[in-house]
């Protein structure tokens, strides 16, 4: 499968706040949620294309193992590089693996990795609902 990656540039509100300034672990799912958003974009599939169906995605569970600090050198600009592949399909839900690297490390030293499922939803019911084919066809091919 070919690789997709997303450049997430760390904002100076997300480093840890007790002295060492690394990316601190409780933004990893907002980046998460960008990483999926520009993922799916890349097969031309946008918020929009749900929502005008009455369908919003949800995340059901997450999962998430940290292996070593990304440090943010005072007056720098660091960008995460965060590998997002689909490892399952259901027929209600998506699970993605994250795995994020600090952008420029030549030995792709591993820093966070991460599962999310997400489920598609019904926005009158809030009940999920079966995977769209104009989504899963696209998931499908990867897998």
């Amino acid at each position: 499968m070919k690789q997709f990656y997303y450049r997430f540039i760390i904002p100076e509100n997300q480093l840890s706040p007790y002295g060492t300034r690394y990316w601190h672990s409780p933004y990893h799912l907002l980046a998460f949620y960008e990483a999926r958003r520009a993922f799916s974009a890349s097969f031309g599939i946008s918020p929009e294309m749900h929502e005008k169906l009455g369908l919003t995605i949800v995340p059901v569970k997450a999962t998430q193992e940290w292996h070593a600090p990304l440090y943010v050198p005072k007056g720098s600009e660091v960008a995460a590089l965060i590998e997002v592949a689909p490892v399952e399909l259901g027929e209600k839900h998506i699970t993605f693996n994250y795995r994020v690297f600090k952008e420029g490390n030549e030995h792709k030293k591993l820093r966070v990795e991460a599962k999310v499922t997400i489920v598609f939803t019904d926005m009158k019911t809030g009940k999920a609902v079966l995977v769209p084919d104009w989504f899963s066809v696209h998931i499908r091919a990867l897998l």
